[in-house]
């Protein structure tokens, strides 16, 4: 703490004191103040005095004490501070010494850098062009060396020395306007095009393929060449190619013969049966051998099926032997670089080529074929194997064996296409004749549901008609198309039970493809037919429910034979087929009310009275009876009995309700109208009992069975009596309850519109309003 510090410290020590509190006379506990005496004012004076006096005695005692401790850290900073001016004058010498620019050290330092840089430049300038006429030297000798090479057609030392001179003269520097550096690379140019060009024309002579004319091809053999620019001695074709191997630049010198080769050769050879070789001649004089490829005109057009397994390859592998034996006369190797590279430019196509025009062709697509195909596959396997030990593939790229091992997928996926080909077929098929189904009896249920060892014998099990009925099918004409497809699918599963399991289960999902096929074709290549010809659409609804009933048990008949258990299944097809069928039924069903509708509205009401009317109404019911007349005989030689019943029915049935809702318009029908209306009805009536007859329900039946198909048919009975009935007679139904057929407001209506208000009319009306007697 400073001396100030504790001066004021001690100061408002002793003011703040009890003893001048207490002189003050203020009053801590209540913080009130009495009042102040002069004496008490001198008393408090001469307290801080003292105070003030004791507080300057002890600052002045504690200075006297720590005077000498002063004044040594007084001395001591002094000494430090001049030590500080002496090393900064220091340092500040040492600054200029380094940093001045005429003789400082820095100075010094970067002269000296800059001429150990430049230093460093002349000795690479030095370096450089020492390497730089050493390279030259080498230039120099390697175009001694070719020339003397070419010389004594010594044509792999020849091309060694002039690829090295090429890579030599690649790492002159740039330098422009240095006279010999123009000069090599001019003269190295000149002898690589020199020797390039040589063994060029070397190769071009020695190997070619000569095109005869359109249908012969010939392989020609050099084995010397001789020309006025490659010296008095013919040069060797082997010498060349061991060039042009060593310096690997067989990709360069021997691409343009292999493309001719294969273009003129291989592949005509691969892709048309015609093409064979003619037998290679014997070495002539100059030592020039050739093999001849000609197409026989004479021929017919055959496939590689059309012949023994493997013939495809007999021709491919005698060019690639004449080659191996014509190139390996003088170096047993010459041939296996060039097969390398024929199987690095064109294995793929060749391949290709291969399995399209053959392998795929052997393909069976019927289960007898898979064994001839063991043939096919043996004779791919060796080729390529040849083909492996020639180097001309590797062993891991077999494309042709790894085709063949891959034969169930070949054959499911052709056997696929031919059956889908198939199915199609017979969908777009222009014949809509049918043929009709007799009813089939229910399958045994032991057949179908397969019970433990031990269990109760299914022939003891009593089997209701609801069973009986889900695996029956009623009589009832089906398209052609509809037989056919089920017979082709049936054909396929019991083939398939002699293929493989893979295969097997192709075939299984191929003939769901079939009836997948067929709900997608049909509405669409005949969806207008459906819709326009009536007969069409029930044929078609026929058919979906058919091939249901079909799926229902399908899977079953064959899940032992084909080995899948339950996962050979059809079931899941029963409802999109049902659905399908049941769509154009509705269809049709709603164009047929549409225009029994049409007929009917086409009169402008049932009213007969007025002149003409009587005519216009009767047309419209012969027109409905003409409509339904026209269906019934359409339906019934194609409809189940029970369909066409329904069917027929509930057209009937809609007819009837618009004539009844036609009359229940009229307000007010006279007795000539009623009649007429009478008359009219009852032709009506008689004359629909007919269409529901059919060969399968006794004639004294139809009356019964039309009450049980035709929801309106006893009340249109009781309307058209009700027409031709008195009032007295009405009543009397109503009180026997024979009218409850219909509800009390229509049974109003009709009473007011053909009796005239009277006190009677009103009694009787209120009893029907009441209510039938019975409730």
């Amino acid at each position: 703490m400073s001396l100030a510090a504790d001066f004021a410290s001690r100061v408002l020590h002793a003011i703040t004191s009890g003893e001048i509190r207490n002189e003050t006379g203020i009053n801590i506990s209540n913080g009130k103040a009495t009042s102040i005496s002069r004496g008490t004012l001198q008393h408090v004076s001469h307290t801080l005095e003292r105070s003030i006096a004791d507080a300057k005695y002890q600052i002045e005692t504690h200075l006297v004490s720590n005077f000498d401790t002063l004044r040594q850290r007084v001395e001591e900073a002094a000494a430090v501070e001049r030590e500080a001016r002496d090393i900064s004058d220091i340092l500040s010498t040492l600054t200029h010494r380094i940093e001045d620019p005429n003789d400082g050290l820095c100075a010094q330092l970067e002269e000296t850098l800059k001429e150990r840089e430049n230093a460093t430049v002349e000795l690479d300038t030095i370096d450089l062009q020492i390497r730089v006429l050493k390279t030259i030297m080498e230039i120099s000798a390697r175009m001694t060396e070719c020339e003397e090479s070419l010389a004594a057609a010594d044509y792999p030392a020849a091309l060694r020395a002039a690829s090295e001179m090429g890579r030599l003269v690649s790492q002159l520097p740039p330098w422009e306007n240095v006279a010999i550096f123009s000069h090599l690379s001019e003269r190295s140019s000149s002898i690589q095009e020199d020797v390039q060009g040589r063994l060029e024309y070397i190769v071009s002579q020695g190997m070619s393929v000569e095109i005869m004319d359109s249908s012969s091809v010939q392989i020609k053999i050099q084995l010397s060449v001789s020309a006025p620019g490659l010296g008095p001695q013919p040069v060797a074709l082997s010498t060349a190619l061991s060039a042009i191997y060593a310096e690997n630049l067989e990709s360069h010198y021997l691409r343009p013969f292999l493309r001719m080769l294969y273009k003129h050769v291989i592949d005509p050879l691969a892709r048309d049966p015609r093409w064979s070789l003619v037998e290679p001649s014997s070495q002539d004089r100059d030592g020039t051998l050739t093999l001849q490829v000609q197409m026989a005109q004479a021929s017919p057009f055959l496939k590689w099926t059309d012949l023994p397994p493997g013939s495809i390859y007999k021709g491919l592998k005698q060019v690639l032997t004449f080659l191996e034996h014509a190139l390996n006369q003088s170096n047993s190797e010459n041939s296996r670089p060039m097969f390398r590279l024929l199987g690095e430019l064109f294995w793929t196509q060749l391949s290709t080529t291969i399995i399209a025009e053959y392998l795929e062709r052997a393909v069976p697509d019927e289960a007898d074929g898979l064994a001839a195909f063991a043939d096919v596959t043996r004779e791919s396997e060796a080729f390529e194997d040849w083909l492996v030990a020639n180097e001309l593939i590797s062993d891991g790229n077999k494309v042709l064996t790894e085709y063949c091992k891959n034969s169930d997928v070949h054959f499911a996926n052709k056997k696929h296409l031919k059956l889908i080909q198939a199915a199609r077929e017979i969908i777009m098929k222009t014949d809509y004749s049918t043929v009709m189904l007799a009813e089939s009896k229910p399958l045994p249920l032991p057949t179908l549901i397969s019970l433990p060892e031990g269990e109760a014998n299914m022939e003891s099990i009593e089997i209701g008609d609801e069973i009986e009925d889900l695996f029956s099918f009623p009589s009832c004409a089906i398209s052609t198309k509809a037989q056919q497809l089920l017979q082709l699918v049936i054909t396929t599963l019991s083939d398939a039970a002699k293929l493989t399991p893979y295969c097997a289960k192709r075939m299984v999902l191929s003939t769901r493809d079939m009836f997948d096929l067929f709900r997608a074709m049909v509405p669409v290549y005949d969806g207008s037919k459906l819709d326009s010809i009536p007969q069409l659409s029930m044929v078609f609804y026929n058919d979906c429910m058919y091939l249901a009933h079909e799926c229902m048990t399908l899977g079953w008949r064959y899940r032992e034979m084909l080995g899948g258990g339950s996962e050979i299944t059809f079931i899941d097809m029963v409802a999109p087929f049902r659905s399908l069928g049941d769509k154009y039924y509705n269809v049709q069903m709603e164009i047929q009310r549409k225009n029994l509708l049409d007929c009917i509205e086409s009169a402008g009401g049932f009213d007969v009275l007025a002149e003409r009317r009587h005519e216009i109404v009767e047309r419209a019911i012969k027109q409905v009876l003409y409509q339904l007349t026209h269906l019934s005989k359409v339906w019934k030689p194609v409809l189940s009995p029970s369909i066409y019943l329904l069917a027929m029915g509930s057209l009937i049935d809609f007819t009837m309700d618009r004539i009844i809702t036609e009359i229940k318009y009229l307000i007010d029908i006279a007795e000539e109208e009623s009649h007429k209306l009478n008359q009219l009805l009852t032709k009506f009536h008689t004359s629909i009992l007919p269409l529901l007859s059919h060969d399968s329900i006794p004639s004294d039946k139809i009356p019964t069975l039309a009450g049980h198909c035709i929801s309106q048919y006893e009340k249109f009975i009781q309307v058209t009596d009700i027409l031709d009935l008195s009032f007295a007679d009405i009543m009397d139904r109503f009180r026997d309850g024979r009218l409850k057929v219909l509800e009390k407001e229509e049974l109003t209506g009709l009473v007011k519109a053909l009796f005239a208000d009277t006190p009677l009319r009103v009694k009787n009306l209120e009893e029907i309003v009441r209510g039938y007697p019975d409730g």
